[in-house]
């Protein structure tokens, strides 16, 4: 983990020292928090893909492609 210092104003050090003893969390822990909520909306979100990658393909007995399977197209769309 990496340290960084800032400077705060009075004001806005009393806050964070009044919420984090409210929360019973350190004022380092709160401004993590505070940070990684603030950036949150800024990451790119994961594809669905990225999230399951380590699941896809790990079915060994399943059909390897329905869609190249022309006897499970046969009444595709008619029904």
């Amino acid at each position: 983990m990496t340290t960084i210092s800032l400077k705060l104003p009075n004001q806005l050090a009393a806050e964070l020292a009044a919420v984090a003893a409210k929360r019973r969390v350190s004022k380092a822990a709160l401004a993590r928090e505070l940070l990684e909520s603030s950036l949150a909306p800024a990451r790119p979100r994961p594809s669905a893909y990225d999230v399951m990658q380590e699941a896809c393909g790990v079915v060994a007995d399943a059909p390897r492609d329905l869609a190249a399977n022309k006897r499970h197209l046969t009444n595709y769309g008619r029904e």
